[in-house]
């Protein structure tokens, strides 16, 4: 097929329009954007020809840790010379970021043109179809990776798992990383719910690994498993005495703590997939892919030092877990002090986040609160006052993030070794990057 002629000016446009028109986490709640059922992506897809049913998928899904497990296994794959697709959500700062081919030659995200492209072709089918941002986006995506023959794609879910657009795939293997509190409005109350909701990615016959996660939400994903016949391999301290275990974890660009369970979930991963694809046997191919994930698959915001003197460390961890998790490493950590610049999302349990937040030494700790300029996010005075009503004191509150950076780094100069921490919204990081 012919690609149009490309227009920048009219590609810009073109995004904003599908930003404004179709409701996307970007600028509206997660239950302003959701939609739930699997029609309209179905039906869309079908009118393309079901570009995902031409080639093989790993599916993706979790509460935290998705993108980490979704890019090492994206890494590893390339590092057998396929060419690997990789579908991941939200961006951070190009909207291109969610459609990337990883090869051993580099990282290409999808074109402008390809999206020029598809956005005009199709235009009147999103009207047609009331499509939401994410079906679009999912649809492009797989129409991209069949245009471009991949040799296999690792697609990560939106949200959840039974109703999330990417659920129409036929995977080879299926991943669930975590169950933890989340998007409780729409997955559910409880973890059991959560992990009901996860389970959905389960297909008959298909292999499912499953990630470190409490005991009720294990039992009910085994007993999905068990209902559809499928091999459920829980991965949790499945490696850990391994010597690919211990010297990924002290060589990998990826320094979040909590790497430790999602490389036990990989790993598992791969032994599963190796008795299909053979080249995954050898252990030095998969160690030299897992070291350098983040730079083999340009994987961004976790963990990732961005600059030094003081260092800046950015993370998009958001939910009590992954503060429990981050904070966890930030108290065990080597500086003198950690100024924690953060903006926290209306729909996040703000509650348990303020009661971890509480348990930092006033000492070492200093917060500076801000705020990503979307209808989410808390201002950041309604930060500070929700700070205040827990007894914890914020040094300073900023609009901007970059000039809360910029406050942190002139106050920084007092200690010997400090660190700021930017965390708390994938958006805050999205903006300040």
């Amino acid at each position: 097929m012919e690609m149009m002629d490309f227009d920048s000016a009219k590609y810009e446009s073109l995004l904003e329009y599908i930003f404004k028109r179709f409701p996307s986490v970007q600028n509206v709640s997660f239950a302003k954007a959701y939609k739930p059922g699997l029609e309209g992506i179905k039906g869309f897809c079908d009118f393309l020809g079901n570009p995902q049913d031409s080639y093989p998928i790993i599916h993706v899904a979790g509460t935290n840790g998705k993108g980490s497990v979704s890019s090492m296994l994206a890494s590893v794959l390339a590092a057998t010379g396929k060419k690997v697709a990789l579908y991941t959500s939200p961006h951070i700062v190009d909207f291109r970021e969610r459609a990337r081919l990883i090869t051993n030659e580099g990282v290409e995200m999808v074109p402008k043109h390809y999206v020029y492209d598809f956005l005009v072709r199709y235009k009147a089918e999103f009207e047609h179809r009331n499509l939401s941002f994410f079906e679009i986006t999912t649809a492009l995506a797989f129409k991209y990776f069949s245009d471009m023959s991949v040799d296999i794609a690792v697609i990560e879910t939106g949200l959840g798992g039974r109703l999330d657009s990417t659920n129409i795939v036929n995977p080879i293997l299926s991943i669930i990383t975590s169950i933890a509190f989340d998007h409780c409005a729409l997955l559910g109350d409880s973890l059991d719910k959560i992990a009901f909701e996860k389970a959905g990615i389960v297909k008959d016959s298909i292999a499912v690994v499953l990630g470190k996660m409490p005991e009720i939400a294990l039992r009910v994903i085994r007993q999905q498993a068990m209902l559809k016949s499928s091999l459920c391999v829980e991965s949790e301290n499945a490696f850990n005495d391994t010597d690919l275990y211990v010297s990924c974890l002290e060589n990998m660009d990826l320094r979040g703590s909590y790497q430790r369970e999602n490389l036990n979930t990989v790993l598992s991963a791969i032994s599963l997939l190796s008795s299909t694809y053979h080249e995954l046997k050898d252990e030095s191919l998969v160690y030299n892919a897992l070291v350098k994930t983040s730079v083999r698959t340009e994987f961004i915001a976790r963990w990732q030092l961005l600059d030094t003197k003081p260092d800046i460390i950015a993370d998009i961890g958001h939910n009590p877990q992954a503060w429990q998790y981050n904070l966890s490493q930030l108290q065990q950590s080597e500086y003198s002090h950690i100024y924690i610049v953060m903006a926290v999302m209306r729909d996040k349990d703000i509650e348990e986040v303020l009661s971890l937040l509480s348990s930092c030494d006033g000492q070492r700790f200093s917060f500076v609160l801000s705020q990503a300029h979307n209808a989410r996010s808390f201002t950041h005075l309604e930060l500070v006052d929700m700070f205040k009503s827990h007894n914890i004191m914020p040094l300073a509150s900023f609009e901007d993030v970059k000039e809360a950076v910029e406050y942190c780094k002139k106050e920084a100069i007092k200690y010997d070794k400090a660190l700021i921490y930017l965390g708390g919204s994938t958006f805050l990081i999205s903006e300040y990057l």
